[in-house]
């Protein structure tokens, strides 16, 4: 008998571990496959689905005909029974006596191929079994004939090494994908690299799922640490300074009892200016984007909109986080609690030293320390963001330069909602539009 054996943690499994074991299964000609499943593997430390889900999913790909016809293939839970680690020649005399007369075939991926005599009695391994393999790179062929003579000439091993490119994928980036997902839809990532019975599995049961704090807190990190990739060290000071105004006010209106979550206020400050000195052009035919001729008048301020995109590609940015990072630059009318946040803290922050800038900052440390109701603090953000709206409407017209329509919009928005209360109705009239008042 030809017995083969697939191992791996199938955590879980996708299209690449398919592909290479019904190939294996066909390449080595063998007369039964066994699919081990393993314990706690050595060399992983990625958090592993329960040996149950595992099995189950397992199941649902190898037991389907149409997938894998007649070849005869088992699902072994030897390694799953036993205590410990998973050590792949425990495995093998264990099979041994299970199977005296069989000819053992291992299958190994092309990394593991070349650290063979590393692994824990790995010269008995190769003493064993016939190992197969397969090329996961261009030209990578030639290296592993290299590696297979030599084992051939120490220890008299046969090594078949497949024709054929196996499926690039990656068991920790699915596993990001279905954690990043704040609720039980699927993912076009994961749709390209699972079976569909097994992506459903794994959406019903809630597996790899994240708390939206272990989300965002991940992603945070992510974003901090790939600021120096796109902006300059001078923006991510500013960016810093964002980041920590925003944490202080996010915190304030969370006391008070805002509903906000305070790691999406950090993660839309961190990414607000993500986009600030690529190409913004390519960023809108990449994205689909059309601009209006406001933006193509202030293209200062188009990589707000094409941050927005950016940030929800690469970030999984939802709409409120796509909104703050979107508008942080001309407003927006009815902005929620988190754009106003970042749209004050950035014209704010610590790193902004002109008297206007300092002013506002001013008014926002007041509110944090003076005020104590959730509705009075809303009221005082309201009127920070339309002073610091109508500065810069008034500092856009006395200079010459095009007042975006949505920063008016935004400005009149605010004044026109506090229409009684008379701090705004002295706004309106210390920035007017030209001519006129915003209420009027």
């Amino acid at each position: 008998m030809r017995l083969g054996i697939f191992g791996g943690t199938f955590n879980p499994i996708h299209k690449g571990h398919i592909n290479a074991s019904l190939r294996f299964y066909d390449d080595a000609r063998l007369d039964k496959l066994l699919i081990i499943p393993d314990r706690v593997p050595p060399h992983k430390q990625a958090q592993v689905a329960s040996s149950e889900h595992r099995l189950n999913m397992l199941h649902l790909v190898y037991d389907d005909k149409d997938l894998c016809g007649d070849r005869n293939i088992e699902i072994s839970d030897i390694e799953l029974c036993r205590e410990g680690k998973s050590y792949t020649i425990v495995t093998l005399r264990e099979l041994k006596a299970s199977y005296p007369t069989a000819k053992l075939f291992l299958y190994t991926g092309s990394d593991m191929f070349y650290t063979l005599e590393s692994w824990k009695e790995g010269d008995e391994i190769l003493r064993m079994c016939s190992i197969y393999t397969a090329a996961r790179e261009v030209g990578e062929r030639s290296r592993l004939e290299e590696y297979a003579d030599i084992y051939r000439r120490k220890y008299g091993t046969e090594c078949m090494i497949g024709d054929f490119a196996p499926v690039v994928s990656s068991s920790t980036q699915i596993r990001d994908c279905f954690g990043a997902q704040n609720d039980k839809k699927s993912c076009y990532f994961t749709n390209n690299l699972l079976t569909d019975s097994v992506n459903r599995y794994i959406m019903e049961n809630g597996l790899y799922r994240k708390s939206e704090k272990e989300r965002y807190d991940e992603l945070i990190n992510k974003a901090r640490n790939n600021l120096r990739e796109y902006v300059t060290e001078k923006r991510i000071g500013h960016i810093i300074g964002v980041k920590n105004t925003a944490e202080l006010l996010a915190d304030h209106f969370i006391r008070l009892g805002a509903e906000l979550v305070r790691e999406k206020v950090i993660l839309a400050a961190l990414l607000h200016d993500i986009t600030k000195y690529m190409d913004q052009e390519k960023l809108c035919r990449r994205y689909g984007i059309t601009l209006s001729e406001d933006d193509k008048a202030s293209m200062q301020t188009v990589h707000a909109i094409t941050g927005a995109y950016f940030a929800r590609e690469h970030y999984g940015a939802d709409d409120e986080i796509f909104g703050a990072v979107k508008h942080h630059t001309v407003g927006n009318e009815d902005m929620t609690l988190t754009e106003k946040i970042i749209f004050v803290s950035d014209y704010c922050e610590e790193s902004r030293t002109h008297e206007q800038c300092r002013v506002s900052r001013e008014m926002i440390l007041d509110m944090v320390h003076d005020t104590h109701e959730l509705s009075d603090s809303i009221s005082k953000l309201d009127l920070i963001t339309a002073d610091i709206l109508g500065k810069t409407v008034k500092y856009l017209y006395d200079s010459g330069l095009c007042v975006h329509s949505q920063t008016l919009k935004s400005f009149r928005s605010i004044i026109l909602k506090y229409n009684n209360d008379p701090r705004f109705r002295l706004l309106s009239e210390k920035y007017p539009y030209p001519g006129k008042t915003a209420l009027s």
